[in-house]
């Protein structure tokens, strides 16, 4: 029979698991998005120096193209900020177990 402390040791442990589990899930998914970040960007980089390329001109004006960066540049840093804050939770996981 087991005792009620080595319940409690292996009920932890199942629950830690769990919870490392859905976290590395979280961030992986996480990570995805942030190369599909990239690859849209880099495919609208792409996309514009084409437009360049073939005609000589652009027709999106440099306020577009800012705030294009802008909201990009916050979108990857809100996928930053979410990733950093998931490491935490397992860090401190990690430390509780």
């Amino acid at each position: 029979m087991k005792t009620e402390e080595q319940i409690k040791i292996e009920v932890t442990t199942a629950v830690v698991n769990d919870n490392r589990t859905k976290i590395n899930d979280q961030i992986s998914q996480i990570e995805t998005e942030m190369e599909d970040l990239y690859k849209t960007k880099i495919d609208q980089d792409v996309q514009d120096t084409l437009e360049i390329a073939e005609t000589g001109c652009t027709t999106k004006s440099p306020k577009v193209k800012e705030q294009d960066n802008k909201k990009f540049q916050q979108q990857l840093a809100d996928v930053r900020f979410q990733k950093e804050a998931l490491e935490k939770k397992l860090k401190a996981l990690d430390d509780f177990h």
